[in-house]
């Protein structure tokens, strides 16, 4: 039997995890928190399990050991970074676009 891979942890902090928390109390008020929670947990499952492919690398930080990406699922922007060795993603930011509901009210 093949040995499981593990995952990546996954770091957001306190200003992102306000910002989503914000996002879901819009998205439950604008009726649209069931394709919001959908999106989120889809885009949360792919930054744990296969980050360096799911999104698009944007930059090194060189000196810092990460690389920044931006996943984009159902219309959900995620920047993102890696760490060069450590099974590390910070998350950076979560931003709807192109027209979701919930594009520029946080």
């Amino acid at each position: 039997m093949a040995a499981e891979s593990r995952g990546y942890f996954l770091s957001v902090s306190g200003s992102v995890r306000d910002r989503l928390m914000r996002l879901n109390d819009l998205a439950l008020s604008n009726g649209v928190l069931a394709e919001w929670i959908a999106t989120m947990r889809l885009a949360l499952e792919r930054l744990e399990t296969e980050p360096e492919e799911a999104g698009d690398p944007l930059f090194r930080m060189k000196h810092l050991f990460f690389t920044n990406y931006r996943l984009l699922v159902d219309r959900v922007c995620v920047f993102y970074a890696i760490h060069d060795w450590e099974r590390l993603v910070i998350i950076k930011k979560v931003v709807p676009v192109l027209d979701h509901p919930l594009e520029g009210m946080v």
